[in-house]
């Protein structure tokens, strides 16, 4: 009797044994999705950079560093043994991993983390059977702690660990510091920043590695005036973190009309080109959710022409709101957005590639006081300055002030003001219209005599009217001819 007593009992153990909680399959979280927040985990840390602002420089060589990726990987092993025979541990269910996550290694340890045999408890206890030993375990208190593992099969010793996404995936030359200017990082982001239209642009950055998260204002029509801009926004990863690309169009339809409303309030103490800076103050609206969400994650500014002076201020913005470690700015063809006290703040993280002959970067008018925020590079031409730049800098004499600009109507037929004349902003109007192809009517302006305060401005115009030296003009402000000028930095 004693004898089949114990083989009861003996039989009772094995079955109990037996009855445990079957393994639960988990997978890893992927945190992708989410436009607006992420959960990636920082590990590197970005360095410093100072501000610097109207600043310029010729540059000959190429002088740049490239960014190093860096991958971390964590484990915080927290150990959990059965206090009941028939105990089930709760593990928390994250979404499907991709292919390449269907069978992942336990993550290595540390030297703090040594891996040990676990140890033996009174029942018997699986240990993972991966190709290291599993980390260390310790006897669990009387409670029970929720794990979470990464292994396709949950052992029941179960540690704790938070995947981290370390990949990179933008294909850019990005300098390790914000503050030191890559010449060819810079290439690349005037190709990124010039394919002239939502599909293009955003191809762009597909292209260098990011997925696209937002694009406004591509199909505003012409007649529209407001002091906007389009623009595409992407995000993707490097150095373990984020990285948001804001990409911002060149001049496009109505947007003429904005290039030459620089100073709508016609406040002759402004600090800023208004225009642009109401563009770039309409972006970050935009943005901000998306980059509060994500503090400090790395960010790219980039534009040519009009979106060259949207970046510059987007970035003087931005500056001010965020690490300029982790700010990256360039601009290409850039006009005027600073003047006064506005002009003498240093911004050593943005820097602007000039060609001295594109008359854009002359305006709004040097005269005026406009500069722009950050490092000027000004390219090595092969022409010499164009009469249409000579021209714009005689602006000056017919409107010395913003306020003259905007409100003196100079008479058609002789020197000086008249009630029923006609402001230099009224003027360069009708340049805009030509720009934005459509006919103006140019009656008004063919009444301009010789004699009148104006009439070098109807000059310039003729010039634009001859195909020859329209293109001739042109050619100096277009991205091919930035592209050629800086391959021989």
């Amino acid at each position: 009797m004693k004898l089949k007593a114990f083989i009861s009992v003996l039989l009772t153990a094995v079955l109990l044994c037996g009855c445990t909680a079957a393994p639960v399959e988990t997978t890893t979280e992927n945190d992708t999705t989410d436009i607006i927040t992420t959960d990636t985990k920082e590990d590197t840390k970005a360095t410093e950079t100072t501000a610097g602002a109207g600043t310029e420089t010729e540059v000959g060589t190429d002088t740049e560093t490239e960014g190093e990726t860096v991958s971390v990987t964590e484990t915080e092993p927290e150990t959990e043994t059965e206090t009941e025979p028939v105990t089930e541990t709760e593990t928390e269910k994250t979404p499907e991993t991709t292919k390449e996550e269907e069978t992942t290694k336990a993550p290595e340890t540390t030297k703090e983390e040594e891996t040990t045999k676990a140890p033996e408890t009174t029942k018997e206890a699986e240990t993972t059977k991966e190709k290291e030993t599993a980390p260390e375990t310790t006897k669990a208190p009387e409670t029970e702690k929720e794990t979470e593992t990464v292994t396709d099969k949950a052992p029941e010793t179960e540690t704790e660990t938070e995947e981290i996404d370390e990949t990179t995936t933008v294909t850019l030359s990005v300098p390790a510091k914000s503050d030191t200017v890559s010449h060819k990082f810079a290439r690349e982001l005037l190709e990124l920043c010039t394919g002239g239209n939502e599909t293009a642009n955003g191809q762009n950055l597909v292209n260098a590695g990011f997925e696209l998260l937002l694009a406004k204002n591509y199909n505003k029509p012409s007649s529209d005036k407001s002091h906007t801009s389009a623009y595409t926004v992407g995000r993707g990863k490097y150095n373990g973190k984020n990285m948001y690309a804001i990409v911002i169009r060149g001049t496009s339809g109505g947007e003429w009309y904005s290039n030459f409303d620089f100073a709508p309030s016609h406040n002759n103490d402004t600090q800023y080109a208004e225009n642009f800076k109401l563009a770039a103050e309409d972006v970050y609206r935009n943005v901000k959710s998306i980059l509060e969400a994500d503090k400090n994650a790395y960010i790219i500014v980039c534009g040519h022409s009009r979106g060259a002076a949207v970046s510059n201020l987007l970035g003087v913005l931005l500056d001010g709101i965020y690490d300029s470690k982790n700010i990256y700015v360039y601009t290409f063809a850039t006009p005027g957005t600073v003047r006064g006290d506005a002009a003498k703040v240093e911004y050593k993280n943005i820097f602007n590639y000039l060609n001295p002959n594109d008359a854009v970067t002359h305006v709004p008018l040097e005269e005026h006081g406009y500069k722009r925020a950050g490092t000027d590079i000004k390219l090595k031409t092969f022409t010499k300055p164009s009469e249409v730049i000579t021209a714009l800098s005689n602006l000056s004499n017919i409107a010395p002030t913003i306020k003259s600009y905007y409100e003196d109507k100079h008479s058609l037929t002789a020197a000086g003001l008249s009630d029923d004349g006609m402001t230099v902003f009224e003027v360069m109007n009708y340049l805009c219209t030509i720009l934005n192809s459509q006919t103006p009517d140019m009656s008004k302006l063919a009444a301009i005599q010789p004699e009148s305060d104006l009439y070098p401005i109807v000059l310039m115009l003729n010039k634009f009217s001859d195909t020859t030296q329209a293109m001739a003009v042109a050619s100096e402000h277009m991205p091919i001819m930035y592209n050629a000028l800086m391959m021989m930095l």
